[in-house]
């Protein structure tokens, strides 16, 4: 089974033996059979039983497989700045590429990073005639070199692997609240 997968195989197996050692069946799972049949309790439906679900699974892990794939791929390529958040701790787990480059940050820089780490003043700061979406905030950030951002945040809660995460969508507000602050002195 190892040599198989390292030649790069990905159809299911089914191990057979005339051994019904318990072992070596947690041993085949753990190697990646789909199922472990003995040959001496074996009959024409277990066999095809076993092929049945071992094919089904099969479809539905390259289907999982896609899913996440595509998941992964408009998460990492997609114009708006988003990130992953830890709920309790606020640990961002995943930032994708334009909120990378909002932030000044190369991707590979924003492994440990927590969203506090972004923030400059903790809580809301003055709208300046802004309109946000429902349910948004607007905070006040720093990016990597340490510039000023005014950040919409948008979250929504996901569960991904069985684990709640927010995914955070970031508006940069910074220059319609610059733009919106000069016109206000320039009517004053």
């Amino acid at each position: 089974i190892r040599e198989a997968q390292q030649k790069g195989v990905t159809c299911p197996f089914i191990l057979l033996t005339g051994q019904g050692d318990a072992e070596l069946d947690a041993r085949a799972v753990e190697l990646g059979a789909s199922d472990y049949l003995v040959k001496g309790r074996l009959d024409g439906h277990t066999l095809i039983r076993s092929i049945r679900y071992a094919v089904d699974r099969a479809a539905a892990n390259e289907d999982l497989a896609s899913s996440e794939a595509h998941y992964r791929l408009l998460f990492e390529n997609n114009p708006a700045p988003m990130c992953l958040v830890e709920p309790e701790t606020g640990g961002i787990e995943s930032m994708n590429r334009a909120a990378a480059a909002l932030y000044g940050f190369h991707p590979d820089e924003t492994a440990d990073l927590n969203l506090s780490d972004l923030r400059h003043t903790n809580g809301p700061v003055p709208r300046e005639g802004v309109i946000l979406r429902e349910g948004s905030t607007l905070e006040e950030h720093r990016t990597r070199g340490g510039e000023r951002l005014y950040v919409e945040l948008l979250s929504e809660r996901i569960v991904l692997d069985h684990h709640p995460l927010d995914l955070v969508m970031l508006t940069d507000m910074t220059r319609q609240i610059d733009n919106n602050r000069r016109l206000r002195l320039l009517q004053q």
